[in-house]
């Protein structure tokens, strides 16, 4: 395994233990960025990762907040 491979498999690995231990009743809470839900940040975290997989060739190009009121 590459060691990009490797660093993008320990990030989504790692990111997808972070989400879970979101409390049900917190992703509306403020975020440490600014102006931002806990939700919208880890929407733009997943959207970073699902972007990057698409341009190497795997999956679609999405936008994460197509499904927000913003």
């Amino acid at each position: 395994m590459s060691e990009n491979l490797r660093q993008y498999t320990t990030i989504v690995f790692g990111l997808e233990h972070v989400l879970r231990l979101v409390p049900a009743d917190a992703w509306e809470h403020a975020s440490p960025c600014e102006g931002w839900t806990t939700r919208q940040t880890a929407g733009h975290a997943m959207g970073v990762v699902s972007n990057v997989a698409a341009r190497g060739g795997i999956g679609t190009v999405i936008n994460p907040f197509d499904d927000l009121d913003t």
